[in-house]
């Protein structure tokens, strides 16, 4: 056990090492490096994207939009196999000049999830796609981790849904899940029967689970399994 925690900090670091001379290939424009750290797919796509001689201001412009200042690693994922990887952090990225309307201002930093999954090529990591979340301050959440009681929800499971566990709180009767949906956040109570030591901030989880009567971001789990990150 020793052994395999000592073996999975030591692939982090690798990851994040690998994502830091990403980033600082992008910051120095240096198309050669930046695809040197890319996965042979990821590399291809981006060369795809503009001809060899425009390619440097192609990444100029990415590089404006995506660069962090700084971030902080929450979660990794692994695939059984070890071949394939996924992080995901908080950063502080610059504001989405892409889709900004034409003229529009540059405007100070936002706080970010930054998802980047990793591949193994010829024994080497290499970075996947990269995934910036802008929303995490917009997007629905509950207002509370105030479960009440089974009697607030439907009678039965209505619903399955899954995520990454976010954080938790432990409560007297039951655990509650803070869970990331694609596009929300979710509180799911499961009762203390139910509960794995194994869901922990990080996990995937899916839950067979019954809708809040009032708050459509609360639910009441009947059943849960652990699931698989997909890559």
């Amino acid at each position: 056990m020793v052994f395999t925690m000592v073996a999975l900090a030591q692939t982090d670091a690798t990851l994040q090492k690998t994502y830091d001379s990403y980033l600082a290939a992008l910051k120095a424009n240096d198309v050669q490096a930046v695809l040197k750290q890319m996965t042979k797919e990821s590399g291809e796509g981006l060369a795809s994207w503009a001809p060899p001689a425009k390619l440097g201001a192609l990444l100029k412009d990415i590089a404006k939009d995506t660069v962090p200042s700084s971030y902080e690693l929450q979660f990794v994922w692994r695939s059984k196999d070890g071949k394939r990887a996924a992080m995901m952090a908080l950063a502080k990225v610059p504001p989405d000049s892409f889709h900004a309307p034409k003229g529009h201002e540059a405007g100070a930093e936002v706080k970010a999830e930054v998802t980047v999954s990793f591949a193994q090529e010829a024994g080497v990591w290499k970075v996947g796609d990269v995934k910036i979340d802008r929303s995490i301050n917009e997007r629905p959440k509950p207002k509370d981790l105030n479960m009440g009681k089974r009697d607030d929800y439907r009678d039965r499971a209505n619903t399955t849904l899954g995520g990454v566990v976010l954080r938790l709180e432990k409560q007297a009767a039951g655990t509650v899940y803070v869970i990331k949906l694609v596009d929300e956040e979710a509180a799911v109570f499961l009762p203390a029967a139910k509960v794995s030591p194994a869901f922990v901030p990080g996990s995937i989880i899916s839950f067979d689970a019954a809708s809040h009567d009032n708050d459509p971001q609360k639910y009441w789990a009947e059943s849960a399994q652990p699931a698989e990150y997909q890559f």
